[in-house]
Order: structure tokens, then C-alpha cells, then sequence
């Protein structure tokens, strides 16, 4: 049930104009003229005067030209000269203990040395065979079948230059060999460093990257600090950033004090896994002792967590000019542009950093989540259930594919696999409390109000018990929703106002600064409170932290008072600012009460084509197919407004009737079959 009343759900219906047709591949609902297909933007041509036809082949002819050159400009970054191919191998001996700090090394002194390059990960089996050529053929001109094996890989991989790094042990210590070759690959060099004890091995890094910037006749750039580290330290980091591994990550920065691994761990942990010790060690991290790559991810990461839209935006703008194409660069990219609705730049970029780290379950696990909020669950699906192999349990891709289940209308089978959070994940913190609030979301969208509080508030004991006050934080906030949805107002402004003066409300105020009044400004539109409701709209625009907050209070308001004429622009203004389901169907609700259909059903079709996450709060799928056929009906597409109607039913029969609406839906029904018997004019009144 919707916080604010059956009263602005479905408000009187006046216009009456063409009927839009209403395809959804997921659940079968489509016009009988419309087929269940993904159509693309087409061009039509009219026919005319010859002078007049051969222009608009022409303009067709630049049509699909720009659509051929524009994505491949956008993929390096806009205005920035693409970057050169370098693909960087290892040779360290069979028994080497940390051949992954090498590479790792490697890279990083090129960071450091010279302009931005872009590396290059190719399968195993190819760089193994790649490496053995160069090194067994050593310098000089590539003739027979090394150089035509070498020129032909080169070639398919794209590549501009190969770097090999061969490593042998002796008596004196450890021997690097370095192997280059250029396109066209027609010739290797070699430059043989001497050797040096294994403890010390990291420090003649920076050599390598000037022996190899003198011998491809690179143009060396700022040159930047170097930081170096334990080389089990350093390996331990390699391979906790090329598997998303915690635990190596942790045990990095506690052998060494890798400031590196200190701020990757920080990010993951405050990407989902666990939020508040995550800010605190980014927050501790000294940025200074970072890596030239290091520094720029972290900076942008920072202010991606604390909504700071502007200069997070700026941040990752100089993290895209001076180190393209690399994999933090893709993910942060790849963040913004699902902000911005562009699923399909956010899933190019995705892709390019899952191809940089195959083995990392994290950007299998955002690019499911991407996929899921665009409507395209089957890509969602298989992401993550890859993220969830790679990491063997994870439970925020499990959500995600109970999220599914429940987007596809199958909310048994979402409820049936967040029974009971699976055994051996490796963060039991996310598993208590996300699973707590996925099903809270799952038993609002189905009706059971009282579950869901319940759920709730045994999911905040819990969290309070294990001393976990950010988890104790959070669901209170949800909980603020979940009691508007179960119509208890006055409990709601009670957990709002506790959350104000809650002793350890710091850990809200640092993560989120405008959680606290914007959840006391929509139970202030609850209550048709005008003068609170400016306040906190003022008091979050002045906050700046998610700008779409103040717009979304502001709508409410003028949905309560069943003002949607008010309630379109400031709630038109949130879906720019952030294009989400719940936006969105909030706008569609405030084009019903302004009496235009056709917009409403517009929102609303989008709203139930994409998919809904159960960690969005609160979840409002249910009660968009609601209103969509309510909009339907209105305009006389009964068939397709009973499919609608439906779909309501279909998760919310077994909930409250008196708090669900189920049986206004199923006279809805009744009428809308009715009236498809005997056609007439459709006209609604207010009950």
C-alpha cells in the first residue's frame, strides 16, 4: 500500500485520447498489433521530388555513419588521443613466490614515469605462447614463423607494444631480462639488468620502466612517486585486486601497512559489503603513500560515497585523461553512467574492466545490477550468478537474483531463496542485515505490512546486539517507509525523530547527511504539513546530497493534497536528476492526478519494464501495475488494463485486503471486462 493514501493512487480520469500500446516481453502484456520484440529507432523516408528524395538518402547516409563513428570516439574518453596497447608478461621461475607483484610492479613504475598507456590482459595459454617467442628468440630481426606467429597475435589482440619480463634466480639473486617488441613486430630488444637480491627486487622497478620508455622511444612524462612495499605485501595486493579477495587485501595492509590494499579494501567494504568500517579506513587512508593511479581512483571513490555529484564528476573526469582504460577508470565511468540512465555506456565499460580482471566478482555483480534496474534480466541473471561462483557466496548477488524472481512477477520463488541467507558467505554482516531488509522489501511488495515492520525491527535487534550501529541505523530508515506503508504515520514520525537524536546518528550524518530530513520530510507530506515540508526541502537542497531528494519531498506533498498539477514539476525534476523506478512511478502517479493519461501511462510502462532491486526502499512494482491500469482503463485499452490489474493481484492477493486495495482491483477487473462486452465511453468517478 502506498504511504499516502488509495485516495491520490487513482484520482479521477478525464482525458481521453489514442491509446498507446503497452509491450512488456517480460510478463507477455503488449497491444495486439504490437509484437513482444525490442524495436530500435527507425528512419522513415517519404517519398518526394527526386532533388528531395536523394537528400534524405543523404541524411540517412549521415545518420548511420554518426551511429558508426560517434561510439567509437566516446570510447576513448570524448576528446583524449587514444592511449597505446600494452600488453605486460611475467616470466618468473616455476618456484618465483610473487610473480603477480611483478606485473603489478611493472605497471606501476610505468605510471610513474610516463604518459597513460592501457594494459592489455590477454588469455593465459596466448601470453604464455607470446612470451615463450620473444624470449626464446631473442634480439634482433622476427623472420619465419615466430615473426609471422608474433605479427599475427599482435595484430588480432590490437596491440602497440609487448613487454615481456623474464626472471631468473641465481647466486648472486635475481635476474630480470626485459623483451620488447613494437608494431609491427618485426624486431624484439633485450636489455639485461643485473641482478639483484629478491628483497630488494621491487626497487629496480623504476629501472625497467626507464629501460623500456628509452628502447620504444616513449616520451617520459611528470615524473611521480614511487611507493614500494613488502613484496609479499605487494603480492598479496595483486592478487586480492585481481580476485576481489578480502582477505588478501586485509592481510596486505596488516603485513605491510599497504596504503593501496587499505584503500581497496575501504571501497569494497563500503560498496556493500560492509559500509561503515569501509568509509572509515578510506576516510584513514593516506593518500599520499598511494600510487599515481591509486590516488586518482581513490579520490573519485571518496566523493562518489559522499554524493558530491559536481566535483565526483570532475574527479573522474582527470582520472579518465590521465589513466584511460584501466579498470578503476571503467568502473567509476561505468557508475556515473547508470546514474545517468545510460545502461549501455555503463555495460560497454563494465565489460572492458571484466576483460582487465576476469577473475574479480565485482563488476560482474554491478553490471548484473545494471542490467536488473534496465529491465534486461537475463543478462542481470547471469552476472550474477558469475559473481556469486567467483566468490564463492555472495550474498548481495543473491539478493540480486531473488530481485529477479520477483521482477519477473515470481515473488514465492524471491521469498523461497532469501529464506534462509546461504551457508559459508564470506561477509556474514551483509547477509544478516541486506537479507533483513530484502525481505522487508519482499513482504511490503506483497502485502504483508506487518511482516515487513517486524522483519525490520528484528533485523535492527539483531544489529544492535552485535553492535553494529550503522546496520541498527539503516533499518530504521527503512523502517520509516515500511511504517508509512502499513498507514502507521504517527510511529514513523516517532522512528524519524529518533533517528535525529539517536546517540550514534554520526554514523548516518558522515555516510549519508540527507537520509535524516528526508525521511522526515516525506512524514511531514504524510501529514499534509506544508511549513515542515519547505524546510526540509530547503534544509536537503542546502545539504546538496543526492539533489533528487528535495524535488521527491516536495512532489509527495502535492500528492497528499491531491494537487498533481503541482506535484508534475518537482517530481519531473527528481526523474532528471535520478532516473529511478520509484522516481518515475511517483511522477506517473502525479500525471494521473493532472489528468493526463497518456504521460502517466508512459511512466508507468517504463516502471514496470525495468526491474526493481528489494534493497531499493520501498518497492513499488505492485503498485505501479496498479496504477498503470487504472491509466489504461481510462483511456479505453481494457484488455491491457485487466492484464494490469492482474499483475497487481498476482503479488498482493495474499496480503491485507484492507490495507492492499485488493478488492477495489478486483471490481477494477470486473468493470474493465464488463465494459470490454459492452463498449461505450469510459468514465470514472470518484467513489
Amino acid at each position: 500500500m502506498d504511504p499516502f493514501g488509495e485516495s491520490h493512487r487513482f484520482p479521477l480520469i478525464l482525458s481521453i485520447g489514442p491509446t498507446r500500446s503497452f509491450p512488456n516481453p517480460r510478463r507477455g502484456l503488449s497491444s495486439e498489433s504490437a509484437s513482444n520484440k525490442v524495436e530500435m529507432p527507425r528512419v522513415t523516408v517519404k517519398r518526394g521530388n527526386g532533388d528531395q528524395n536523394l537528400m534524405n538518402r543523404f541524411l540517412c547516409y549521415v545518420l548511420v555513419a554518426s551511429c558508426l563513428v560517434v561510439p567509437a570516439s566516446l570510447a576513448w574518453g570524448g576528446n583524449h588521443e587514444r592511449p597505446p596497447r600494452v600488453s605486460i608478461f611475467t616470466a618468473p621461475p616455476r618456484d618465483f613466490p610473487y610473480p603477480a607483484a611483478v606485473r603489478m610492479l611493472f605497471e606501476r613504475a610505468l605510471d610513474c614515469r610516463r604518459t597513460p598507456f592501457e594494459p592489455v590482459t590477454l588469455p593465459d595459454r596466448k601470453s604464455a605462447n607470446l612470451a615463450h617467442v620473444i624470449v626464446s628468440h631473442g634480439e634482433g630481426a622476427v623472420e619465419g614463423g615466430s615473426g609471422s606467429f608474433l605479427r599475427s597475435e599482435g595484430r588480432s589482440s590490437q596491440l602497440d607494444y609487448i613487454l615481456v619480463a623474464a626472471l631468473e634466480t641465481g647466486r648472486e639473486g635475481v635476474f630480470v631480462n626485459l623483451y620488447g617488441s613494437a608494431t609491427p613486430f618485426d624486431s624484439i630488444w633485450v636489455a639485461l639488468l643485473p641482478p639483484v637480491p629478491l628483497d630488494s627486487l621491487g626497487k629496480t622497478a623504476q629501472a625497467w620502466a626507464d629501460s623500456a620508455i628509452v628502447r620504444f622511444g616513449w616520451t617520459a612524462g611528470e615524473e611521480r612517486s614511487f611507493p614500494l612495499y613488502d613484496l609479499q605485501a605487494e603480492e598479496l595486493f595483486a592478487r586480492g585486486v585481481a580476485t576481489g579477495s578480502l582477505g588478501d587485501l586485509e592481510e596486505a595492509w596488516n603485513r605491510g601497512s599497504h596504503e593501496g590494499a587499505k584503500a581497496e579494501l575501504g571501497y569494497r567494504l563500503a560498496d556493500g559489503e560492509y559500509p561503515a568500517r569501509g568509509r572509515k579506513l578510506l576516510a584513514e587512508t593516506d593518500s599520499l603513500r598511494l600510487a599515481p593511479l591509486e590516488r586518482a581512483a581513490h579520490q573519485a571513490r571518496i566523493l562518489a560515497i559522499a554524493g558530491n555529484s559536481r566535483a565526483r564528476t570532475e574527479a573522474i573526469d582527470r582520472l579518465e585523461s590521465q589513466f584511460p582504460l584501466r579498470f578503476d577508470t571503467h568502473v567509476q565511468v561505468a557508475r556515473m553512467r547508470a546514474e545517468e540512465g545510460d545502461f549501455r555506456g555503463a555495460a560497454e565499460q563494465l565489460r572492458a574492466a571484466i576483460r582487465l580482471r576476469s577473475l574479480d566478482p565485482r563488476p560482474h555483480r554491478l553490471l548484473g545490477d545494471f542490467a536488473l534496474r534496465a529491465g534486461y534480466l537475463d543478462m542481470a541473471r547471469e552476472e550474477f550468478h558469475r559473481a556469486d561462483e567467483l566468490s564463492g557466496g555472495d550474498a548481495l548477488a543473491r539478493i540480486g537474483l531473488a530481485s529477479i524472481d520477483y521482477s519477473e512477477g515470481f515473488p514465492e520463488d524471491a521469498a523461497l531463496l532469501l529464506s534462509h541467507p546461504p551457508s559459508g558467505l564470506a561477509h556474514g554482516w551483509t547477509a544478516y542485515y541486506q537479507y533483513a531488509a530484502a525481505r522487508a522489501a519482499l513482504h511490503l511488495a506483497r502485502g504483508f505490512y506487518g511482516e515487513a515492520v517486524i522483519e525490520l525491527k528484528r533485523g535492527r535487534e539483531e544489529a544492535h546486539r552485535l553492535g553494529n550501529q550503522e546496520a541498527v541505523l539503516d533499518l530504521t530508515a527503512r523502517l520509516v517507509w515500511a511504517l508509512l506503508e502499513a498507514d502507521e504515520p504517527r510511529e514513523a514520525a516517532y522512528e524519524a525523530a529518533d533517528l535525529r537524536f539517536h546517540e550514534e546518528s554520526q554514523f548516518l550524518a558522515s555516510a549519508d547527511p540527507g537520509l535524516i530530513p528526508f525521511l522526515e520530510g516525506i512524514v511531514a507530506a504524510r501529514f499534509e504539513d506544508r511549513g515542515a515540508v519547505s524546510a526540509k526541502r530547503l534544509e536537503l537542497e542546502a545539504i546538496g546530497h543526492h539533489p533528487a531528494r528535495a524535488p521527491f519531498v516536495e512532489g509527495l506533498y502535492f500528492l497528499r493534497i491531491q494537487s498533481g498539477w503541482e506535484a508534475v514539476p518537482p517530481l519531473r525534476r527528481a526523474v532528471r536528476i535520478s532516473d529511478t523506478v520509484r522516481n518515475r512511478y511517483y511522477l506517473g502517479l502525479a500525471y494521473l492526478g493532472a489528468d493526463q493519461a497518456a504521460r502517466a501511462i508512459q511512466e508507468l510502462e517504463t516502471v514496470v519494464e525495468r526491474g526493481e532491486s528489494l534493497l531499493d526502499f520501498p518497492p513499488v512494482l505492485p503498485d505501479a501495475f496498479a496504477a498503470l491500469g487504472r491509466a489504461l482503463e481510462s483511456r479505453g485499452s481494457l484488455d491491457l488494463a485487466i492484464t494490469a490489474y492482474e499483475e497487481y493481484l498476482n503479488y498482493r492477493s495474499y496480503g491485507d485486503p484492507a490495507k492492499t486495495g485488493v478488492p477495489i482491483i478486483q471490481e477494477a477487473i470486473t468493470r474493465a471486462r464488463k465494459n470490454r462486452r459492452n463498449p461505450y465511453p469510459v468514465q470514472l468517478h470518484r467513489d
